[in-house]
C-alpha cells in the first residue's frame, strides 16, 4: 500500500513539473515574459505551497479519517493502556512470574552430556588412544 501511494506521489509530481514547462513554453511563444515572478516572490510562493503540504499531510496523519484509521485508533489505546497497566504493577505476583516465565523461555535448554559423563567418556577415550600407541 506504502508503494502505491509513493508511486501516487512521484505522478503528482511529474503531471505539475510538466504543466509548468508546458505553460512556461506556451507564454515564451506567444511572446509573453514566462513565469514572470521575482526571486523573493518564487520563494514566497514555494514555502507557501510547503506550509500547505506539511499542514495537510499532519492533519491527515494524526486524525482518525478513515475507517482503517479507527481499527488502527482503537489498538493504539489498548496497547497503551495494556503497556500502563504492566508498569504500574511491575512488583505484582503476576508481573513477577511473567518475567520469569520470560527468562525462562529466554534460556536455552541444556542438551547433551553432564560434566561427569563427559569426563569419563573423555578418560575412555584417552585410554583407548594410549592403548593403540602402544
Amino acid at each position: 500500500m506504502k508503494q502505491l501511494t509513493t508511486e501516487r506521489i512521484k505522478s503528482v509530481g511529474v503531471l505539475a513539473a510538466s504543466l509548468v514547462t508546458t505553460t512556461n513554453a506556451a507564454l515564451a511563444l506567444a511572446g509573453i515574459n514566462p513565469l514572470p515572478f521575482t526571486d523573493s516572490q518564487a520563494g514566497t510562493a514555494v514555502s507557501a505551497v510547503l506550509a500547505f503540504a506539511v499542514t495537510l499531510w499532519t492533519w491527515w496523519r494524526h486524525n482518525v479519517i478513515t475507517p482503517q484509521a479507527t481499527i488502527g485508533h482503537d489498538v493504539t489505546v489498548r496497547e497503551k493502556a495494556a503497556a500502563k497497566q504492566i508498569t504500574t504493577a511491575d512488583h505484582s505476583e503476576t508481573a513477577v512470574a511473567a518475567q520469569r516465565n520470560a527468562e525462562a523461555s529466554t534460556t536455552p535448554a541444556t542438551e547433551g552430556l553432564t560434566d561427569g559423563e563427559l569426563k569419563v567418556l573423555t578418560a575412555a577415550w584417552l585410554a583407548d588412544l594410549h592403548k593403540e600407541d602402544q
